[in-house]
């Protein structure tokens, strides 16, 4: 978020940057299903329910699940995708 200068930005403000720049969001919070689901899927989410990990294990997931990530980013009836 720093090399963005959104480092401040608001969980609203993330949401609205990702949506404007066609970006999808990572995150383990559990606040931005709810956000996301009330912007109409736009920005759409990867929601990352992996528990008290590290970013290692993240990316480990992430990438172990890309094809699978892809192809539901790409389905329009597809808002949020759950990694666990």
């Amino acid at each position: 978020m720093a090399l963005l200068g959104l480092e401040r930005a608001t969980d609203r403000g993330l949401c609205e940057f990702a949506r404007d720049h066609d970006f999808v969001l990572v995150s383990k919070d559990d606040d931005f299903p709810v956000l996301v689901t009330a912007m109409g899927y736009r920005p759409k989410l990867i929601h990352v329910v992996l528990g008290n990990v590290g970013n290692d294990r993240v990316l480990v997931k992430l990438l172990a699940a890309a094809d699978h990530l892809e192809r539901a980013l790409r389905d329009p009836s597809i808002g949020v995708v759950i990694l666990n």
